[in-house]
């Protein structure tokens, strides 16, 4: 069951499903080639938020760092591409580019882009 509700200008979503208590209790739950696409879920529960560094791979997690820093790291096997928002200038790489390798990290600074 999903319940989704207004909350000021966004939204609250509750899941009672406990998903991620059944995926984490599976072996590859989340990553395995038998696994469900539950990174789809994911996505369609937070279509509406702008993110500013993004990937179509499932495998690669991006946290944001203030206004300005995020770190990805790739947890499959296959390179991961991020791909700014069409506002967002990399200023630099500190480790790593905008293709991560399987099950390795990437740090960038970035900003909105001066228009």
């Amino acid at each position: 069951m999903v319940t989704r509700r207004g909350y000021g200008q966004g939204h609250v979503t509750l899941t009672a499903v406990p998903v991620e208590t059944q995926l984490t209790a599976t072996p590859g739950g989340f990553l395995s080639p038998e696994a469900e696409p539950w990174h789809s879920l994911y996505r369609l529960l937070t279509a509406s938020i702008s993110r500013p560094i993004d990937s179509d791979s499932p495998e690669l997690a991006i946290t944001l760092h203030g206004d300005h820093y995020a770190i990805l790291i790739n947890h499959g096997n296959n390179p991961a591409i991020a791909k700014f928002a069409p506002e967002i200038t990399p200023i630099r790489w500190l480790h790593g580019s905008a293709t991560i390798a399987g099950h390795h990290a990437a740090i960038v600074e970035f900003q909105p882009s001066q228009t």
